[in-house]
């Protein structure tokens, strides 16, 4: 339903919701361009386009589908295609709507997140002092800012050192 963010003040996004169909982030971005707050509480979100076809009795919006390459999707040279949202054909990078974009991932249990400006208000009344370590924060796969143009202006609260599954060293950002 294209109206079920109307008249809401808020949109929480609490867990790893990586598959979104086009009209999904398009609801969700009209609801931020009518002054809808959002909140996203987790990593790689509105990553992948998918859409909803139906199943084989005919019964709509029963089958997720994503090929995850538009060339082997049928659709592949439509909005619809079943590829990562920053990617072309009608690319929309998931920081043009958050502020920040996925990054990678890793077998490790998870990472201290590393406060930074304890004085911001999402730390308000926590007792933390800059560079305190909160344990098992940063999931298993993280998000940070990224130079690429599209992203709107944010404040950084935290900057995590993470390593992926190869073993590299990265960062990881909490975003307001």
């Amino acid at each position: 339903d294209p109206h079920v963010l109307d008249d809401r003040k808020l949109f929480l996004d609490i867990g790893h919701d990586e598959y979104w169909t086009q009209g999904e982030r398009d609801a969700v971005d009209a609801a931020r361009d009518a002054g809808v707050s959002l909140g996203f509480f987790s990593a790689n979100d509105a990553y992948w386009r998918v859409r909803l076809d139906p199943s084989s009795a005919g019964t709509s919006r029963r089958i997720v589908t994503c090929y995850k390459s538009a060339s082997a999707d049928p659709e592949g040279k439509t909005s619809t295609a079943t590829i990562e949202f920053r990617n072309r054909p009608h690319a929309e990078p998931e920081d043009a709507l958050i502020g920040q974009m996925y990054d990678s991932w890793t077998n490790f249990d998870g990472f201290p997140l590393v406060v930074g400006d304890a004085s911001h208000w999402i730390y308000q009344g926590t007792g933390v002092a800059a560079g305190d370590t909160l344990p098992h924060i940063v999931g298993y796969e993280w998000d940070r800012v990224q130079s690429d143009g599209t992203s709107p202006a944010v404040e950084i609260a935290a900057t995590s050192t993470v390593f992926s599954q190869l073993g590299s060293m990265g960062t990881s950002n909490v975003t307001v």
